[in-house]
């Protein structure tokens, strides 16, 4: 198998689903903007939540899901490349504080962590330091690309979740159907009243201006 015969889209979530048609913009996007659809593979993996990891070993397999052992001098190459150009980074203590303070002195509350961590206000900053990440280059480079494919979370009715202690915990939503969608599958002992809020965010790139939060137990699992 070679990189000619093989077509490197299907690194991406959903390709398979993909009409000629859709195909076709995804690369005529990804052109205009200078990328290749491993870089996408990158960006979409950060996004998701499966390529904030601490070695770049570890951050190959989850971008490019076995293909970087096939193809070792690409997914090289494209690791060299997005380091270079200034798409992502290891997360560093000033980075951590400065876009913390700044979202809290913009009204957002921070529900789960600066990267999705599931913690409410706080961080583990041994875990959340060295991690693989954005830069604001990267994630607005990115986002120039999304209206072909990446997870707009405003059209999904998107939610997060974040643990308060052991039990209890908080849900937001940018639709109050969104935060119901979130509770479904859960085993709820006891919920508040959905309240409207202001501006909050789940990770420090995914920002909404407004939404719906719901409080709420869970049954105890022992």
């Amino acid at each position: 198998m070679t990189t000619e015969t093989w077509n490197e889209w299907e690194l991406l979530e959903g390709y398979e689903f993909q009409s000629e048609q859709s195909l076709d913009k995804w690369k005529t996007a990804a052109d205009n903007l200078g990328l290749t659809a491993w870089d996408l593979a990158v960006f979409e993996s950060i996004w998701y939540g499966y390529a904030q990891v601490h070695s770049i070993a570890r951050f190959k397999r989850y971008c490019f899901g076995g293909y970087e052992k096939k193809y070792p001098e690409q997914a090289e190459k494209t690791v060299e490349r997005i380091f270079a150009n200034g798409w992502v980074q290891f997360l560093n203590a000033e980075f951590v504080s400065s876009k913390s303070q700044e979202l809290r002195s913009e009204g957002y509350e921070l529900v789960s962590g600066l990267i999705g961590s599931h913690e409410r206000d706080r961080w583990n900053r041994d875990q959340i330091l060295g991690l693989i990440s954005y830069t604001e280059k990267g994630i607005n480079l990115y986002r120039q690309w999304e209206p072909f494919d990446a997870p707009n979370p405003e059209d999904a009715g998107h939610y997060a979740i974040a643990i308060l202690k052991t039990g209890q915990f908080v849900v937001y939503g940018t639709t109050l159907e969104a935060c119901q969608r979130a509770l479904q599958h859960r085993s709820v002992k006891k919920a508040s009243p959905p309240e409207a809020v202001g501006r909050w965010c789940d990770r420090w790139w995914n920002k909404f201006e407004s939404g719906v939060r719901i409080f709420y137990e869970v049954e105890d699992q022992n």
